[in-house]
């Protein structure tokens, strides 16, 4: 069969290829670089494209394209990715089918510019802590927060039960978000929804929280439930000693 095709000589430790057929030769070394975990040949003007469907024991490529060839296996056969010379890579079909059920991002976010890259992924655990303008001595009943980062996009969640509110005094506030705030004052504002509170000494006829601009805190905020015309700071003298609330939001960093 001709066409062009690639082996691995053991021997050598290299991959090479033949225009001639699979055993017949001559064989040529295929110079590859390996370069920021992406490879490519280093001759880009003799570049390869998978042929499809033409994998059984060996692969074959063929010439004149512009892309660099890779493989996925999907069960008992083997499929083409196709990446372009940028080091990006993309599937012939219009989805793509992580076989193995996992897509992985380094533990350190290497940013993107591209508005349309998605650069990082990070699930994980945080403690949320009751703080207050003065004071300190809260103890803790139970507490517990939980994040999914997606992108710039970091949803949060928790429970806190105090079992005392110490000498807290003033304005009340989270703190130890596990990500610092978008540093942007059009849209850094982000509201905390409260989706369950018990004991506090204050009626109110909402409750809830604001994530500021560049900060890794949320404000306590509600709204009195008698003549109460606008939000104000939930503080250490409307919570009883046994506070308990539920919260959770999205926010931009």
């Amino acid at each position: 069969m001709a066409g062009r095709h690639i082996r691995y000589n053991v021997a050598g430790s290299y991959f090479e290829y033949s225009t001639t057929g699979l055993e017949a030769g001559p064989w040529t070394r295929l110079p590859i670089l390996i370069n920021d975990a992406r490879v490519a040949y280093e001759d880009e003007a003799n570049v390869f494209s998978v042929a499809a469907n033409q994998f059984t024991d060996r692969i074959q490529f063929n010439g004149g394209s512009a892309s660099f060839p890779a493989l996925r296996r999907n069960a008992a056969t083997l499929e083409s990715i196709l990446a372009d010379q940028s080091g990006y890579a993309g599937f012939a079909s219009s989805y793509v089918n992580l076989i193995g059920g996992h897509l992985a991002f380094p533990a350190t976010q290497n940013p993107s510019a591209d508005p349309n890259v998605l650069d990082d992924y990070e699930e994980g655990l945080w403690t949320p802590v009751l703080s207050a303008a003065s004071g300190s001595g809260v103890t803790y009943s139970s507490r517990g927060g939980i994040y999914t980062k997606k992108g710039r996009e970091v949803s949060i969640g928790g429970r806190i039960t105090i079992s005392s509110k110490g000498t807290l005094a003033g304005a009340l506030a989270i703190t130890g978000l596990p990500f610092t705030s978008v540093n942007e004052g059009n849209y850094g504002y982000v509201p905390i929804n409260i989706t369950h509170f018990a004991n506090l000494v204050t009626n109110v006829s909402w409750f809830g929280g604001l994530i500021f601009a560049n900060t890794t805190f949320f404000d306590l905020r509600h709204i009195l439930a008698a003549g109460g015309t606008g939000v104000g700071s939930l503080t250490a003298a409307d919570i009883g000693g046994t506070f308990d609330f539920i919260f959770a939001g999205v926010m931009q960093v």
